[in-house]
């Protein structure tokens, strides 16, 4: 009999000491990178998920599912489902933002304006190229449909004043801004 407690003894403290290993080395791997799909992921990477065969799925969340996340942190990812569907991301100090991508399908290339001009986007993605002349002039966004999303490039050497009934900003050179109609304005995503 005493020779059972003693094992149940050893067991037990076996256990106990293989949890408190797993426990250090749980707290010391949430010190380093991770690898899904990858033994070596990227230095510069808390996490890497790598595969040739599948993609990453944020989570999907409704709208208003969306909105009732309490205090989210700035960069969070997740996919709306409803309303206007997409990859959304919170920025600090803007709220919720779509994270838009260019499309080459309906894109319009037009030489930067040199005077006032007036745009109803019908194309997706607007690309201004360098024009003739050193003066650029503005662009007005005319009203879109709920959910339209413009993407519009200035490939110009000077910055292209971009007016919309949420306000003005200019576009720096050779850069983009992306803008999405909602509430009866085009609002400025990035």
């Amino acid at each position: 009999m005493h020779h059972f407690f003693t094992q149940l003894w050893l067991g037990h403290r076996i256990s106990l000491l293989a949890g408190a290993l797993l426990l250090a080395g749980s707290a010391q791997a949430q010190n380093q990178n991770v690898g899904i799909g990858t033994t070596t992921p990227a230095a510069t990477a808390q996490l890497e998920v790598a595969s040739t065969t599948k993609g990453f799925l944020p989570p999907r969340l409704t709208k208003a599912q969306r909105d009732a996340i309490v205090s989210p942190a700035s960069g969070l990812l997740i996919t709306q489902t409803d309303n206007t569907p997409g990859l959304y991301q919170y920025i600090t100090g803007q709220g919720w933002v779509s994270v838009g991508t260019l499309n080459s399908e309906s894109m319009a290339t037009l030489a930067a304006p040199t005077t006032a001009v007036n745009l109803t986007p019908a194309a997706t993605t607007i690309v201004y190229t360098t024009n003739s002349s050193s003066t650029i002039g503005s662009v007005t966004l005319q009203p879109g449909t709920e959910g339209q999303r413009l993407v519009i490039i200035n490939n110009d050497t000077e910055y292209l004043p971009v007016i919309s009934t949420s306000g003005t900003g200019n576009i720096l050179p050779r850069y983009g801004a992306r803008y999405i109609y909602t509430n009866g304005a085009w609002r400025r995503e990035s």
